[in-house]
């Protein structure tokens, strides 16, 4: 996987292929595109939890120089994505069954609300949108 010139043409390749388009936007930094897929990868599970992360090796695979990525992991370490030691190495935190169940508990709080407040500003055609959603996943279920 490697992280080009944002003003170039070329399409920069990722796990999938190509990265999403958001990274394709040509205000975002090195160190934001790092930053967001490295992000990505630590929260889909593809940089597993107790990885120790190497700044060179994280380097040469986004192929950027270390200090982005020195920047992305500084802004991971303030999300509690990683643990970064000093003097000594970043590593993404193993996650205990008590913190697994704070994030749910607040989730479970946050999330219907914020479903409420966005419900207020959905127009027709997002609803009907949604209602074919709803179709297609009962269509599926059935």
């Amino acid at each position: 996987m490697r992280v080009q010139d944002t003003k170039s043409a070329m399409p920069l390749t990722a796990r999938d292929g190509v990265y999403p388009d958001r990274l394709r936007r040509m205000s975002q930094s090195l160190s934001d595109l790092v930053y967001q897929e490295m992000r990505d990868q630590i929260l889909w599970g593809e940089i597993s939890p107790g990885t120790v992360l190497s700044v060179r090796a994280l380097a040469g695979q986004f192929g950027v120089s270390t200090m982005p990525v020195r920047d992305a992991l500084r802004r991971l370490a303030i999300e509690e994505l990683v643990e970064i030691a000093p003097r000594s190495s970043t590593r993404v935190p193993k996650i205990s069954v008590e913190r697994v169940r704070e994030i749910f508990d607040v989730r479970i709080r946050l999330e219907p609300l914020a479903a409420r407040l966005a419900c207020k500003n959905l127009t027709l055609a997002e609803i009907q949108l949604l209602g074919s959603y709803v179709e297609k996943q009962d269509l599926a279920t059935s």
